[in-house]
């Protein structure tokens, strides 16, 4: 069954919320885990997210290990409805 569009706003509105909320970012194993989601799902949202411009970037921590993180503060986001 298809998820609906609102099922994955509120998916993404979460992932933004979760991500803004650690410093250091966040694998997407943990995103996934705290979702109760599959880690190809998170990917996704999150490769949809980075493609309408939110600032979410890559980095690599201990053994390679990769995060995820908003590289701008809160106050520097703003959304716009088209």
């Amino acid at each position: 069954m298809a998820e609906s569009e609102s099922t994955r706003l509120r998916r993404a509105l979460r992932i933004i919320l979760l991500l803004s909320q650690q410093k250091k970012g966040l694998s997407v194993y943990e995103i996934a885990k705290h979702e109760e989601l599959a880690v190809k799902t998170i990917r996704r949202d999150i490769t949809l997210l980075r493609d309408t411009g939110l600032p979410i970037e890559e980095t690599l921590a201990d053994r390679g290990k990769k995060l995820w993180r908003i590289t701008a503060k809160a106050d520097q986001i703003s959304f716009t409805y088209h």
